[in-house]
């Protein structure tokens, strides 16, 4: 018996065979993390304007940009789909709900209407794709562990698409530490479809968590090759590359990459959209974690910050804000880092009803520390991060990405001799997956 998948079946209302063609390419783009979605479902919403689907799922590609300047256009995006509804499915009326509820800051809203899409359309991956990104920038993977869970029985490997399926669920099982089965899935994703960035960076999570440096090079380098149309997620890749090689002691490598594939000013992507809040967290923590290993970055910091400054009060993404303040206190520009904590402190006082608010408030004590550091204040750094390290995974992010915080209060501890704090750390840090990564075995005291 066939079973439909969300690229052959009949997910939006309308006439035009355009717009049906090309929300389909963009859909699958979305799924695939293809860099030409955008332009698919530009067209597609071109084709036919009054298409709600259509118009909800261009709002939720720019929210999902986590962008404060973005936002008019996500509130048009949501109006148009809303005047539409008339004609909308139902499924159709859920995905203009769950941008409502993103444009007010509730991700956690959104990823219960997406759990209700996929309580009646298991193979749905758009919701999927969406559920697990809202999830995991809200710190809530074990969430979404679950939903994947729950979607088993429907997947089997005879199905298009499976891979992406796969793909996702890896991912889940990864941040959820289940890493044998997450490694597996990521691997039987690749056997589908080597193309698919999506379990390749599932796999590669886990190998860094397991601290297998040299499979994790070997991994990416017999990948790399199939990237060439993904989207800014080939440039996270290469940043778990740079991770991997920093394990090895390969410092120069890890800059040479930097400048040619994590952040290379020339590449299309970057011109386009040079301050995309993944680029800007892969670079931060990239050149904090050579600095601190003794490497001369140079002007890199300066470039960084020339795109965060006019986003310092964008608070959007609160993992990126912590990563601004890593950025601005490298270049010592002090009011910055003043005007970036106060925009954060303000918005939790301000929206306490909020979901957003809660991942703002578990943010904040990280970028306090990223900048008590650079001001050299060790003892500060401890006082205002340690009390507050059970709630970090709150301000989203994945393990291998929130690491850069606790390499930072390993680093304070170092310097304060605090063998104490250190030897606390080393067993939360073991608490939550990494198998004694060597970073980290260096501030052993």
């Amino acid at each position: 018996m066939a079973v439909s998948t969300p690229f052959s079946e009949l997910l939006i209302s309308t006439d035009s065979s355009e717009a049906m063609t090309d929300c389909k390419a963009a859909q699958r783009g979305i799924v695939y993390r293809r860099s030409d979605a955008m332009a698919s479902l530009t067209r597609a919403r071109d084709a036919d304007p009054e298409c709600a689907f259509t118009q909800a799922l261009y709002g939720l590609m720019l929210s999902s940009a986590r962008k404060a300047s973005l936002a008019p256009q996500v509130s048009e995006a949501l109006q148009l789909a809303k005047s539409h509804m008339s004609s909308a499915s139902k499924r159709e009326q859920h995905y203009v709900a769950a941008l409502e509820a993103a444009t007010i800051g509730n991700p956690l809203t959104a990823a219960s209407i997406y759990e209700s899409i996929l309580a009646e359309h298991p193979t749905d991956l758009i919701a999927l794709t969406f559920l697990q990104g809202e999830l995991f920038w809200a710190g809530e993977m074990p969430r979404s562990a679950k939903s994947s869970q729950t979607l088993l029985k429907h997947w089997h490997p005879h199905m298009p698409d499976h891979a992406a399926f796969l793909a996702n669920r890896a991912f889940d099982l990864e941040e959820t530490n289940e890493f044998d089965a997450a490694e597996t899935a990521g691997r039987e994703a690749i056997e589908l479809d080597n193309h698919n960035i999506w379990a390749a960076h599932a796999v590669a999570h886990v190998l860094y968590m397991q601290n297998r440096a040299d499979d994790g090079v070997s991994w990416l380098q017999q990948l790399n090759g199939h990237w060439e149309n993904a989207n800014q997620m080939q440039f996270h890749l290469w940043w778990h590359h740079c991770l991997f090689l920093i394990e090895q002691g390969k410092h120069a490598d890890v800059l040479a990459l930097y400048d040619s594939h994590v952040r290379n000013a020339e590449h299309p992507l970057i011109q386009t959209t040079p301050d995309l809040f993944l680029d800007i967290q892969n670079s931060a923590s990239l050149l904090w974690r050579l600095e601190t290993a003794g490497v001369n970055v140079a002007n890199r910091w300066q470039e960084l910050a020339n795109v965060v400054t006019p986003r310092i009060e964008d608070i959007n993404s609160p993992f990126t804000s912590a990563h601004f303040a890593l950025v601005m206190a490298a270049i010592d520009d002090q009011a910055a880092c003043k005007q970036l904590l106060h925009a954060m402190q303000s918005y939790v006082a301000d929206h306490q009803q909020s979901e957003l608010a809660v991942s703002v408030q578990a943010a904040v004590p990280a970028a306090q520390a990223a900048i008590l550091h650079r001001e050299g204040k060790h003892a500060e750094v401890i006082s205002t991060l340690l009390p507050h390290i059970s709630t970090l995974e709150k301000m989203g992010g994945s393990h291998a990405q929130q690491d850069v915080f606790y390499q930072l209060l390993f680093d304070s501890a170092k310097q304060t001799s605090n063998s104490d704090l250190a030897d606390k750390l080393h067993h939360h840090i073991e608490a939550i997956g990494f198998h004694e990564p060597a970073q980290r075995a260096m501030y052993q005291m």
